[in-house]
């Protein structure tokens, strides 16, 4: 008999956890999920205040991860990032600021990390020969979280960076 109760516990519970996978959808505040109510009104994706939302700024810097080269993100359209096709000018630069042109960028993956996939379109980067690169298909579906790394080689040298913004609904 306890073995006949724990299962269907056990299914109703797989079921919810599946389902609400499956969904990868962003809830609102009144959605009457538990992990809902957490969600403060006004911030319907529940990343605005994440800690690792960048706060977009045409011209923002970052360094990559191995100290080779920085990432200026010179321009996003829409800005800040939204829903749908988006495309960005980023200029690459060595650590003294001159601009570093004729980069290699490896596949650009826009993530969710927290829904566990990407994006259903693959981006492409054209080298502008000044040090700017634009970067057209960035195509965030849904709104939350999204991380964009971009990986470079040039001369010989590699670095990565990752942008992270929270995309409203």
């Amino acid at each position: 008999m306890a073995i006949r109760l724990a299962l269907p516990v056990v299914a109703l519970s797989l079921a919810g956890l599946l389902g609400r996978a499956a969904d990868c959808t962003s809830s609102s505040a009144t959605g009457g999920n538990p992990v809902d109510a957490a969600v403060p009104d006004g911030d319907l994706v529940g990343c605005a205040t994440d800690p690792r939302d960048d706060t977009y700024a045409a011209g923002m810097m970052k360094p990559g991860t191995q100290g080779n080269f920085q990432f200026v993100l010179m321009t996003a359209n829409p800005g800040p990032p939204g829903l749908d096709a988006n495309t960005w000018t980023v200029k690459l630069q060595d650590m003294g600021g001159a601009p570093v042109p004729g980069a290699t960028f490896a596949t650009i993956k826009p993530w969710m990390p927290d829904h566990g996939h990407g994006s259903t379109a693959t981006p492409t980067v054209t080298d502008n020969g000044d040090g700017t690169y634009t970067v057209d298909d960035l195509y965030f579906f849904m709104a939350g979280l999204w991380q964009v790394p971009l990986t470079v080689q040039v001369n010989g040298k590699g670095d990565t960076v990752t942008f992270s913004f929270c995309v409203a609904g």
